[in-house]
């Protein structure tokens, strides 16, 4: 019994050490690394501290036509799969709060939603430009975060075995409502994989406290990587 228990422990050392020599022996710009992120450069450096006053709407969840709302006016792209009911609110709060950590000023979440109800329904349902536009005006924003989620398959298992690894695809456009475009856009797609499968997942595991992780709980993992990635906020 001790021999095993060594032998355990030698395995759970030998896989820290290797994580230390990993992070320690990447470049700069590898340990920067957002695992499943993608950020699209089409947009150029946009400076986001001309803006003074962001707002986050809820993020579609799926689209049975095939379009899926923000996300097709971004031309982000997804293999869309399950996407739990709520995920589309839930996935713009870790948006919100992974703003506001870095900076940004925001409206309150409840004055986007009750600016959302204020626009006309056809409006709502194309949850595009007209869509931000709309609600620049009620919030007093001059930047509207909107999205859509494409995938949020739950975790089945528990925190230190899995079955089924949770699985959150979604997309995040930035909208200038004065200039009618699109200014930033990016996306998170990610299925959790064992370190053993995937090192390059150690920024994952490492925020999640090592532990396989919720769908909720990888999303907001997602959301802090493309915050990450967005141009610095008006100082």
């Amino acid at each position: 019994m001790r021999n095993i228990i060594t032998k355990q422990t030698t395995v759970k050392a030998a896989l820290i050490m290797a994580l230390i020599a990993f992070s320690a022996c990447a470049s700069s710009q590898e340990a920067r690394r957002s695992p499943g992120v993608f950020v699209d450069t089409g947009y150029g450096a946009t400076d986001f501290s001309t803006y003074s006053r962001f707002t986050v709407l809820d993020f579609q969840e799926g689209a049975p036509s095939g379009e899926l709302g923000a996300c097709s006016l971004a031309r982000l792209l997804f293999f869309k799969g399950d996407v739990e009911a709520g995920a589309g609110e839930s996935v713009a709060d870790h948006i919100h709060l992974a703003m506001a950590q870095v900076g940004f000023t925001l409206t309150e979440r409840s004055a986007a939603r009750e600016a959302y109800l204020n626009v006309n329904e056809s409006d709502r349902i194309a949850n595009g430009a007209s869509l931000a536009v709309r609600v620049a005006e009620v919030t007093g924003a001059d930047a509207v975060v909107m999205g859509c989620v494409a995938r949020f398959e739950e975790l089945v298992g528990g925190k230190y075995s899995a079955d089924k690894p949770a699985h959150v695809s979604f997309g995040v456009v930035v909208f200038d409502p004065a200039r009618d475009k699109v200014v930033w856009a990016g996306k998170f797609d990610k299925m959790q994989r064992s370190l053993f499968e995937d090192l390059f997942q150690w920024r994952i595991f490492v925020k999640g406290e090592m532990t396989w992780q919720t769908a909720d709980a990888l999303s907001g993992v997602g959301a802090g990587f493309l915050v990450e990635r967005m141009p610095k906020p008006k100082r």
